[in-house]
């Protein structure tokens, strides 16, 4: 039996902030960064702004499978972390503590000190990729409840406790044909397990790859935030008209997968999220056509 190894690990989680107090006055974009293996960026849209803090493992020896999940489980929920802020202040934080203190950072950036808090979800979006993998033939169908079929539950359902039977992978992956090569999808993360060594001819680099999902998760989630809180306050300015009608048009291109990033990803999101109705209302209120259901 082949125990896989894992050379290096990438773990990505996106919180979204919607605030449509920016819709009034447009924001300039507030990236930042801590020094360290740790990428904490900021994003500012006209309608609130989004963090994604990214953690690069690459251990000088493989891990085994099961360490690999307890460090991504370490890491979201467990160990605290050394954060080291612009004002020179030294803290030890969980990574929610961090990421609301960062938030607090951009919203300050593009609002200026006593901005109102917007609405950001419970929970992050993340993006586990495990990027560099050796032990496992690469054409060697994933087997069902087996030890990576927990490991990809592990990583995205973060939940600490045992984890139970576990769903048909043909129900959490996006290509259900897929055998051994998979993207994992729960409501709020994502999984991404490709045993082909980087180099394999046609195969782009794994770590590419979660970084375009990261990117597309965030944006989808923006976009699709931004109808709900339209949806839920009105439109509050032409301003706001406008940006509302070019989410419901990105939001059906991503949903669709036409003029835009590719990823059954991002379509799976909106549907798992249950933002379709919102989307709907939104494009039919800029008088376009509502998304045609899978």
């Amino acid at each position: 039996m082949s125990i896989p190894g894992i050379h290096r690990l990438r773990l990505a989680f996106i919180w979204v902030e919607t605030t449509l107090d920016l819709v009034r006055e447009p924001q300039p974009a507030a990236p930042f960064a801590f020094p360290a293996r740790v990428l904490t960026e900021g994003f500012c849209y006209p309608y609130g702004h989004a963090l994604v803090i990214t953690f690069e493992v690459e251990p000088p020896a493989a891990l085994a499978l099961t360490d690999a999940v307890q460090l991504a489980h370490d890491v979201r929920k467990r160990k605290k972390l050394e954060v080291t802020w612009p004002d020179g202040r030294s803290e030890q934080l969980v990574l929610d503590a961090l990421a609301a203190g960062a938030l607090d950072m951009v919203r300050e950036l593009a609002l200026g000190k006593g901005a109102q808090v917007g609405t950001v979800a419970s929970a992050p979006f993340s993006v586990v990729t495990f990027v560099a993998i050796e032990g496992v033939d690469p054409n060697a169908p994933l087997p069902e409840d087996g030890e990576i079929h927990q490991a990809l539950e592990a990583v995205t359902r973060w939940h600490d406790g045992p984890l139970g039977p576990l769903p048909p992978l043909k129900d959490n992956v996006l290509n259900p044909a897929a055998t051994y090569d998979v993207v994992y999808k729960k409501k709020r993360a994502r999984a991404v397990w490709s045993p082909f060594p980087a180099s394999s001819p046609g195969k782009h680099t794994l770590s590419c790859y979660g970084r375009n999902l990261v990117h597309a998760a965030m944006q989808t989630e923006s976009l699709a935030r931004l109808a709900v809180a339209t949806l839920d306050h009105g439109i509050l300015s032409v301003a706001h008209q406008d940006l509302a009608g070019y989410a419901g048009g990105l939001l059906g291109r991503l949903y669709g997968g036409v003029d835009t990033y590719r990823s059954g990803s991002s379509k799976a999101q909106l549907e798992q999220n249950d933002w379709l109705d919102a989307i709907d209302q939104i494009r039919t209120k800029a008088k376009m056509a509502k998304l045609v259901r899978a």
